[in-house]
């Protein structure tokens, strides 16, 4: 088999192995997407918090709309949307040591409001043990509220899991922040949450190869041609 063959079947692999990859990445948050929820019930997978004590029983100042209100920023079917001083939470169990985790989601704040405020819009993972005690390294604190205001904005995040995790905790909403700075992020909105093995690779990978094999086709065929 000539050297331009093995190299074109060798780049078609690798891109499905990449595709096939990411197909089967598993979300390991429950209800990510928070589709599973009715507008006003407790959220399936998530636990409602405020300023710290859980409150399993209501979503504080928390609610799952779609594009019928008029309040809600929805970027697909159903999105959460936070009203003021209001948080999610979930527990992700079987975390293995060393290994490497994507957390990916998308965040909406508002850009009104001009007077400071002690608020923030964040996204938090913090690894815990298996006496879930939190771990203080490998962690990572997103500042939704420094993105581009009243649109959405997507992220995600590779992390390795510290030696002693056990479990990764997703945080997200409105919390009191250290800087009395910000100004007023509410209602503030999040979807599409994920949590998943691996790094999931990023766009320009796969435009990457496609132009590879797009230079390397007409090659090959040439040279069919010749022989």
């Amino acid at each position: 088999m000539k050297s331009s063959t093995k190299l074109m079947m060798a780049a078609l692999a690798l891109l499905a192995g990449l595709l096939g990859s990411s197909a089967s990445a598993q979300n390991l948050l429950l209800n990510g997407n928070f589709e599973a929820t009715d507008p006003f019930d407790p959220i399936p997978g998530w636990v409602s918090t405020f300023n710290g004590p859980d409150q399993p029983s209501q979503n504080q100042n928390l609610s799952v709309l779609d594009a019928s209100d008029p309040a809600a920023h929805v970027l697909s079917g159903k999105s959460l949307q936070n009203f003021f001083d209001g948080n999610l939470k979930q527990e992700v169990s079987g975390i293995t040591p060393g290994q490497q985790y994507t957390l990916s989601g998308s965040t909406f704040v508002e850009g009104a409001g001009t007077s400071a405020s002690g608020w923030s819009t964040v996204v938090k993972l913090t690894w815990l043990d298996s006496a879930l005690t939190p771990l203080t390294t490998g962690g990572i604190t997103i500042n939704a509220h420094l993105f581009t205001r009243d649109q959405w904005n997507s992220f995600d995040q590779v992390l390795t899991a510290p030696s002693t995790a056990a479990f990764a905790r997703v945080e997200l909403g409105q919390f009191v922040s250290n800087s009395a700075t910000i100004t007023p992020s509410s209602p503030s909105a999040f979807d599409v949450f994920a949590l998943q093995l691996g790094a999931i690779p990023e766009p320009s990978t796969y435009g990457m190869l496609a132009l590879g094999l797009g230079v390397l086709i007409p090659v090959v065929r040439r040279r069919m041609k010749r022989s």
